[in-house]
């Protein structure tokens, strides 16, 4: 079961991207440190309310998006992902 695509990516994500290089979804479990990340974010005081209009909800975005990428991945909790390149 594929759990994430290039076509998921926001139009022109891609553009100028080489042709011989491929792309893979990697995921990295971030439970044990999505708290401090919250932490982290919130330090940046002068932007929370422009970007979430507050700190709770800025919290509960960070949560959300997390508990989503840890799903695509196939991981409990919580999860950043990155993709991971090779040559073709």
């Amino acid at each position: 079961m594929q759990r994430d695509r290039h076509e998921d990516l926001p139009a022109g994500s891609l553009a100028g991207f080489p042709t011989d290089v491929a792309l893979t979804p990697e995921y990295a479990a971030i439970a044990e440190v999505v708290e401090r990340k919250i932490r982290g974010i919130a330090l940046y005081e002068s932007q929370i309310d422009r970007l979430f209009e507050g700190m709770a909800p800025m919290a509960d975005a960070v949560r959300a998006e997390g508990a989503r990428i840890a799903q695509l991945g196939g991981l409990p909790g919580y999860a950043e992902r990155y993709w991971a390149t090779s040559l073709l």
